[in-house]
């Protein structure tokens, strides 16, 4: 049996965040944390159903979930670079 996604406490930021999403990747950013928590699919559910991958997925949901699902804050990441 799996543990229970967690998440719960930023599910309504969430899907404020999914509705107002401007870009492909901030929605897909918001369904990495509404898809486990509301509807309990596994990580692998949801890298399959946003095509993404797994990892992707994780770090997505650790990211929302450590900003608080706030907009601006989703649309200002990036991943560094040279």
């Amino acid at each position: 049996m799996s543990r229970k996604a967690s998440g719960a406490d930023v599910l309504n930021s969430a899907r404020k965040l999914a509705v107002n999403a401007e870009t492909v990747g901030e929605l897909r950013m918001a369904l990495a944390v509404v898809l486990p928590t509301e509807f309990g699919l596994s990580l692998e559910q949801v890298a399959g159903l946003v095509g993404k991958s797994v990892s992707w997925v994780s770090r997505s949901r650790s990211q929302i979930i450590a900003q608080s699902a706030t907009p601006e804050s989703v649309k200002r990441q990036g991943h560094g670079g040279r």
